[in-house]
């Protein structure tokens, strides 16, 4: 954090302190890019700056341009999971904080409305909870760790994603979709679940070998 904030050649004394050490820690962890801390037009140093385009407007901190022949702006959001949404980065991160809680969305607005005086809507809150659910859906999907290892129990089964009471009705009309599951037999153990198109050994074969260690013990039926 140091050294990114040397790179800054100053900060718009109108940021509190606070902010400012979320929005630096922000650009350490890589969540919000840090443009390479020049002007996209002249290439002089930017320096943080609150930004308001009128007073009804919403502030925020965004890079300014130091040479004062230029003064461009640059969106600090731009490229980032906050730059969807048009509500400070504070108010967003108590958001991610009780979706983490597994706080519904009728509760989160009360919370943040008690806590902080944070006036939201449902709609906003529950877009940012889909918006999250999205992030942990691409990380789950291009997670190519595999299950399992030397000694370690891995449980895998297949089965139909729907079920036809007593085998009748026009739900036997309706194509079947299997998904594949296999999990590791310990506390906070892997898994990984995928739909695939058959049942047959070449099929299931192929995720094993791909997802799953040597020497893995294997328990299917």
């Amino acid at each position: 954090m140091d050294l990114i904030k040397n790179k800054i050649k100053q900060i718009d004394p109108r940021i509190e302190p606070k902010d400012e050490k979320t929005f630096i820690h922000l650009i350490a962890l890589g969540v919000i890019p840090d443009k390479g801390f020049e002007c996209f037009k002249c290439k002089s140093k930017v320096v943080l700056w609150l930004r308001q385009r009128d007073s009804k407007s919403v502030s925020h901190i965004s890079w300014r341009c130091s040479n004062g022949k230029c003064h461009g702006w640059i969106s600090c959001l731009d490229n980032s999971f906050f730059g969807t949404f048009k509500k400070p980065i504070n108010t967003l991160i108590k958001i991610i904080k009780y979706w983490c809680c597994q706080v519904s969305i009728v509760k989160t607005v009360e919370l943040l409305k008690l806590d902080s005086d944070i006036d939201v809507t449902r709609k906003t809150v529950g877009l940012v909870f889909q918006r999250l659910r999205d992030v942990c859906s691409r990380a789950i999907r291009d997670d190519k760790r595999k299950l399992g290892g030397r000694g370690t129990v891995v449980e895998m089964d297949e089965s139909l994603v729907f079920k036809i009471k007593y085998n009748r009705g026009s739900g036997l009309k309706r194509k079947q979709i299997w998904v594949f599951g296999m999990v590791e037999r310990k506390d906070y153990g892997l898994c990984h679940i995928q739909i695939v198109k058959n049942r047959k050994a070449e099929t299931l074969l192929a995720i094993i070998y791909d997802r799953v260690k040597e020497s893995s013990i294997i328990h299917s039926d």
